[in-house]
């Protein structure tokens, strides 16, 4: 028997037969819902590829107790943006419905500007390239928050609602985008659960304490504060809010 008898015997192998398991049985990714949505979804990858890096942050579930966790919110506050780019946002009430406050982040200074449903700018936030501190204003007071080192987390700022107390902006775990605001006795004032919820739904923002809850400086403050160290994280890991 010649060699190319012995070809001829052996078993031909088709192309489909010699494809990976894992490609053969491919299925589609699941649709957004409409064509529109998917296509905002995919150039919004494509336009922020270290997404995926924090996609594992960025989550719904909620974050473990911390103390004073049994307290219920007094007022609970919700972020939407405007679109997939997550650039500007409105902050609703707890009927999900009425504006509080719009949100326009950006990178370049400022980073941060709050606005009233108005369109009056009551807060700004702009960062520094070679500091960790951030120039913030609220109702034109210097309220910049100050980190509190590489080792250390979070953000402190001297509240100009509470005559200089020391306000703390902290993680509530290994989830940087979980916050928790605590006063200067270490009492929990508000916490910010920052996420994908959808593409539009940001996340919520926990008022607990009376004197946050109620429309005024001392919840501007927190606010934009709040805010503000979700834009720096977000920054930092190279996408914008």
């Amino acid at each position: 028997m010649n060699n190319n008898d012995t070809k001829r015997d052996q078993p031909q192998m088709s192309l489909a037969s010699t494809r990976p398991e894992s490609l053969s049985s491919y299925d589609p990714p699941p649709s957004y819902g409409d064509d529109s949505n998917h296509a905002s979804a995919s150039a919004h990858e494509d336009i922020y590829p270290n997404e995926k890096k924090i996609d594992s942050m960025l989550s719904r579930e909620e974050p473990p107790p911390f103390p004073g966790d049994s307290q219920a919110p007094t007022r609970t506050l919700h972020i939407y943006f405007e679109n997939w780019l997550w650039r500007q946002a409105n902050i609703l009430d707890s009927d999900k419905t009425s504006v509080v406050y719009s949100v326009d982040c950006r990178l370049r200074r400022p980073q941060v500007t709050v606005r009233t449903p108005d369109r009056s700018i009551i807060g700004t936030a702009g960062f520094h390239l070679h500091t960790m501190r951030i120039d913030t204003f609220v109702h034109d007071f210097n309220v910049s928050l100050k980190s509190l080192g590489l080792i250390t987390d979070g953000y402190v700022y001297s509240s100009n609602a509470r005559r200089d107390e020391t306000i703390t902006w902290k993680s509530l775990s290994w989830n940087c985008f979980h916050l928790l605001c605590v006063d200067q006795a270490g009492k929990p004032l508000a916490r910010f659960l920052f996420g994908k919820w959808s593409i539009k739904k940001g996340g919520t923002i926990e008022l607990l304490d009376p004197s946050c809850a109620k429309d005024g400086p001392m919840m501007d403050e927190i606010i934009i504060t709040g805010l503000t160290v979700i834009q720096a994280r977000m920054m930092t890991y190279g996408m914008t809010l």
